[in-house]
C-alpha cells in the first residue's frame, strides 16, 4: 500500500467569515441544432453562481435527457471533431439496435418514437447526466481550458437543464438578521 501525503487543506475562510448554508435551483431550456451539437453553457452557469449568492460550494449541472449529456472538457474544434469521429467508429448510427426494433421493444414508447438507439449508447459512454464543479470565492473552479458543455447525441430539439448550487452564502441579504436568513436557501430556490 502506498502512503499519500496531502498538503494543508483549508477553506480560505475564518469561521467568523462563513455564511449560512444556502441552496439555489435554476432551470433553463436550450434548442440543439442536431446530432453532436455542442453548446457551451459555462457563462450561463457562472451567471447563476453569481446570482445564487454562494461563496463556497458546488454547482451541479443536470440534463433531464437520455440522449443529451453534460460534459466538462476543452471546447476545441479538433478535439470535438475527434470525439465525434471516435463515437461514429465505436457506436455507428447505421447498425441494428434492439432499442429501435419496434417489433421486439415494448417499453417506453412514444407515438413518434425515433430510431435513436445509437444516441442512448453514446450518452451512456461519452456523456453524463450531470457534472459537479466546485465553487470558491463565488467562482467556478474550472481548469484553464475546461468548459461546461451540453452535447446532443440525437436529433435537434428543445432540451431542459437544471442547475443546483449548494454552499455557504457570500453574505446575509442587506438588512437581514441571522434569524431572518435561516430560510435563505428556500427563498433562493423559489426563483
Amino acid at each position: 500500500m502506498t502512503d499519500h501525503t496531502v498538503g494543508d487543506v483549508s477553506s480560505g475562510l475564518d469561521n467568523d467569515q462563513r455564511g449560512l448554508p444556502t441552496f439555489a435551483h435554476y432551470a433553463f431550456e436550450l434548442h440543439t441544432k442536431g446530432e453532436f451539437d455542442v453548446v457551451d453553457v459555462t457563462r450561463t452557469i457562472e451567471g447563476l453562481v453569481a446570482e445564487s449568492n454562494v461563496r463556497d460550494g458546488v454547482a451541479v449541472v443536470f440534463s433531464r435527457h437520455t440522449t443529451c449529456g453534460v460534459i466538462v472538457n476543452e471546447r476545441e474544434t479538433g478535439l470535438l471533431s475527434d470525439l465525434r469521429a471516435a463515437l461514429d467508429r465505436l457506436i455507428p448510427a447505421s447498425v441494428y439496435y434492439r432499442h429501435d426494433d419496434l417489433s421486439v421493444r415494448t417499453e417506453n414508447l412514444a407515438a413518434d418514437e425515433p430510431e435513436n438507439g445509437f444516441a442512448h449508447i453514446r450518452h451512456i459512454l461519452a456523456g453524463r447526466a450531470s457534472e459537479t464543479v466546485p465553487i470558491t470565492s463565488s467562482v467556478l473552479r474550472l481548469g484553464p481550458w475546461q468548459r461546461i458543455m451540453i452535447v446532443e447525441f440525437d436529433r435537434g430539439r428543445r432540451r431542459h437543464v437544471d442547475v443546483c448550487i449548494y454552499g455557504l452564502a457570500s453574505s446575509l441579504p442587506a438588512g437581514a438578521s441571522l434569524l431572518e436568513s435561516a430560510d435563505l436557501g428556500s427563498r433562493l430556490s423559489k426563483r
